[in-house]
Parts: structure tokens; C-alpha cells; sequence
């Protein structure tokens, strides 16, 4: 997993080059917003006008009782919303997610006694630097259309687009190519991806910004050998018990929540403490539960 690629031992992980690709550096990085802009001109095809509201790592809790989702960059423009997600790790779930993302954000759009007409056009794309259905495509396209017939569609002017870096060079759009191999390899080849392996170098020679990124990674490190341990807990249990399928689904179900969940809570946690200058705590945090968990109290996290 290429996030978890970044996290090396010693000297070597402070030297590494932290890239696109790697989560807090996506989130960082498309808090420009002409590069944000920009990136989501490219990968849909046509102009933004300006864009109208910009969050990076915005947090939607869609009810009291609903999980909430962190959405890498939500941004409104020219009478359309676009949620853009970076995905460097495999993500078992991936249809699931693109449903649960667009129904929060569509959540959040409808003011109460609005119509559904007021409802803008939306778009929702991960940027995935593996293929995430095996057929060598550099771009998925998923429209709601009827079965009975196909050139019917169901109107609702929701979109999701899922993009293979390792695909590039079956792209024939040079712009979306150039991306698409930027993330893939760091090859720059135009002025888009000029820009934001400068910003990627401005984010890697900030010791403030590389802190948060080790913290979230260190996070992400121990997240996933808690899943680990989940995962032999629960195989043991479900031996025990005879209920392998519902053991599955169930793990399933709940380490991708928590990671998720755990995610958004840490990367809030972690700007919190680097607008206060905490940046050694931010930094013990990574690696003491104790004082992590005191820390989510304290921020009312």
C-alpha cells in the first residue's frame, strides 16, 4: 500500500519524498485552489467558471446516528458540486464508498422545503494509482441508466468517475494522460503537473507539514496492525462459532468504517495542533494512545 510505503525507518523516512499519492500530501496540496481547479478541469473535460467553496478533509455527518465521511476535497462551482478522492490504497469496497459519499454530500446540498430541482449536478472521482477493476482502463465512467434500455438514463445529473493511474497510457486525452502518469510515476510533462509537483515540494520542505504527515501515517501504521489482529480475533471466533460468512462481512463492514472514521478524526486532530504550533505533541501523539486519546478530548474530538 503506497501510503503505507511511505513509512520508513530511521534517516530514510525523514529523506523520503513524500508524493501526490500519499493522502495528506493530496489534502494539502488541492487546498490550492487553482490547482484544484485545475486538476478537476482536467480529469472531467471542461472549464469551472470559479470555484464558489473550497474545503479539503471536510467532515459530513449526515444525522445523529449515521457515521460521518471525510471528503479529500469538496468544492462547488458554476452551478455543480465535485467531490475528489485520492486512493493509493486498495479499497475492498469501492462501490460502496462512491454510493455513501454521494448520498452525504447530496445531504448536505437540499435545504429544507427545497426542490429536488435545486439539487446541482454532481461529480464524484477517485483518483486511484491501482487498477481497481482488473481491466486495464485508465477511466471508469458509472452513469444510472435503465437495463431495459441502455441509451435511457435516469436523469438525476449525479456522476462518478473512477481514474487507474497505472492505465495512462491508454488515456487519449493528453491532459488526463499527463495526470494520470504524474500520479503513477512523478513525471512532469505539462504545466498542470508543473504546479503540483511544486506544491508537492513546498509541502515535502515544511517540517511542520512533513510532522503531520508522519503522524498520519505512523496513525495509519497501527491502524492497520489493529485490523491484523482483528482479523485473527475474528477468524478464531468464527471458527468457534460456525459463522465464518457473517464473521466476514461483519470485519469487513467494520475496519472499513473505522478506518475511515479514524482518518478524518486524526487529520482534524492534526491541523488543530499545527494552527496552535503543537507540533511535538502532534508528533508523540502518533505513537502514545494515552496522550492521543487525551489530546481528541481535549479538541472535543
Amino acid at each position: 500500500m503506497q501510503e503505507l510505503d511511505c513509512a520508513l525507518e530511521g534517516n530514510e523516512k525523514a529523506a523520503r519524498r513524500y508524493p501526490f499519492s500519499c493522502s495528506p500530501v493530496f489534502d494539502m496540496v488541492m487546498r490550492d485552489e487553482g490547482i484544484c481547479k485545475g486538476l478537476i478541469e482536467c480529469v472531467l473535460g471542461f472549464d469551472i467558471e470559479r470555484i464558489d467553496y473550497h474545503a479539503v478533509e471536510h467532515s459530513l455527518e449526515p444525522g445523529l446516528n449515521a457515521r460521518g465521511v471525510r471528503l479529500d476535497a469538496f468544492v462547488k462551482g458554476s452551478g455543480r458540486v465535485y467531490d475528489v478522492e485520492m486512493q493509493a490504497s486498495r479499497e475492498p469496497c469501492l462501490g460502496e464508498r462512491l454510493r455513501y459519499c454521494q448520498s452525504v454530500m447530496d445531504s448536505t446540498l437540499l435545504a429544507k422545503g427545497s426542490g429536488y430541482d435545486e439539487l446541482p449536478e454532481s461529480w464524484v472521482v477517485f483518483l486511484c494509482d491501482y487498477d481497481p477493476y482488473g481491466r486495464a482502463l485508465a477511466a471508469y465512467s458509472f452513469e444510472r441508466i435503465c437495463r431495459e434500455d441502455p441509451l435511457m438514463e435516469a436523469g438525476c445529473r449525479a456522476h462518478w468517475l473512477v481514474l487507474n493511474a497505472h492505465g495512462w497510457e491508454s488515456e487519449p486525452d493528453e491532459g488526463l494522460r499527463n495526470l494520470l502518469r504524474y500520479v503513477r510515476s512523478g513525471e512532469v510533462a505539462d504545466s498542470l503537473t508543473a504546479e503540483i509537483d511544486a506544491a508537492v515540494s513546498v509541502v515535502n520542505d515544511d517540517p511542520a507539514r512533513r510532522e503531520a504527515i508522519m503522524g498520519f501515517i505512523t496513525m495509519e501504521h497501527n491502524m492497520r496492525v489493529h485490523e491484523r489482529v482483528a482479523r485473527q480475533e475474528g477468524r478464531a471466533e468464527g471458527r468457534e462459532e460456525g459463522l465464518e460468512e457473517g464473521r466476514q462481512e461483519g470485519r469487513a463492514e467494520g475496519l472499513e468504517e473505522g478506518r475511515a472514521e479514524g482518518e478524518a478524526r486524526f487529520g482534524a486532530l492534526a491541523d488543530r495542533l499545527l494552527d496552535d504550533g503543537r507540533i511535538e505533541d502532534l508528533r508523540a501523539a502518533s505513537a502514545d494512545p494515552e496522550l492521543l486519546a487525551r489530546l481528541y478530548a481535549e479538541y472535543g474530538l
